[in-house]
């Protein structure tokens, strides 16, 4: 059920996630105007309800300017949720305090698989307490963390929980201000110790030569299958462009060109088809 952008208040909230025994999904996200009366106490009647609902699957709160003193109502309904799999937390206003509360949960919760995180305000600070949760979580399959300025410490604790985490398999670091230091970082643990991630997805902030990562970052880890990591400079093209630019750069690999080969054609590419220069 979808109701976002629609004035609801807390009764019907209310009846909603803890009196319904029928409802599996509830979009109520994307708030643009939180002037309507009751829309706080709103919220906090659905966070607090998600407790008692045992037949809700998946619950997205995008964009519903939720604080870190909310999550912490999350947190606590999450402990007791044995059903919700899916949730989506992404454009919001959650940070660090927000961050050690979903970190509180995952340590408890055994039911959740997907976690969107994207756009917050979670930093390096807040990602490595959930990564801490990460080492203990069994069973969470995909964590979405697009735009949330982690930086190198925050990868580098990620990469950390990599080497102890067996579940995850999708993972979005997206503009994070991640360079060539912190894909070393990841690298690492999934050459040496991760075996069940096959999904990543990574933007640089400089442009490292993402040919020698990805080559040798399939070689090592048989099981990471998808593999998207374009530096800054790329980020202009189009998402179909940089897919076909990645399955060229698969193709010729595949063909075994010689790298110095390799690079002199993918640059000719570039700058005669996409007007970038590397």
């Amino acid at each position: 059920m979808k109701i976002a952008k629609n004035k609801i208040g807390p009764e019907e909230a209310k009846s909603l996630c803890h009196l319904n025994s029928s409802l599996t999904t509830l979009f109520i996200g994307d708030f643009h105007d939180a002037d309507f009366e009751g829309y706080e106490i709103t919220v906090k009647v659905i966070l607090h309800s998600i407790q008692f609902n045992n037949t809700l699957t998946s619950l997205n709160l995008a964009g519903s300017k939720i604080r870190d003193t909310w999550v912490e109502l999350i947190s606590i309904s999450m402990q007791y949720n044995s059903t919700l799999t899916t949730l989506h937390l992404n454009r919001n206003k959650i940070g660090p305090i927000g961050a050690n509360s979903i970190s509180n949960f995952l340590q408890l919760n055994s039911t959740l698989l997907t976690l969107n995180l994207d756009d917050n305000k979670i930093s390096y600070e807040g990602v490595k307490l959930i990564a801490t949760a990460l080492k203990t979580n069994y069973t969470l399959k995909a964590l979405h963390l697009k735009t949330n300025r982690i930086n190198l410490a925050g990868v580098a604790s990620i990469a950390r929980a990599l080497l102890y985490n067996t579940s995850l398999t999708y993972l979005s670091l997206n503009k994070n201000g991640i360079s060539s230091h912190g894909a070393t970082a990841l690298w690492g643990a999934l050459k040496s110790g991760n075996t069940t991630l096959t999904k990543l997805k990574i933007l640089f902030d400089d442009n490292i030569n993402c040919d020698v990562y990805l080559e040798d970052c399939i070689q090592k880890n048989k099981n990471l299958k998808n593999v998207s990591l374009w530096p800054k400079s790329h980020h202009c093209l189009s998402k179909s462009n940089q897919k076909m630019m990645e399955e060229m750069l698969l193709t010729m690999k595949a063909i075994r060109i010689p790298k110095d080969v390799l690079i002199h054609q993918l640059r000719i590419i570039l700058r005669i088809f996409f007007c970038v220069k590397w």
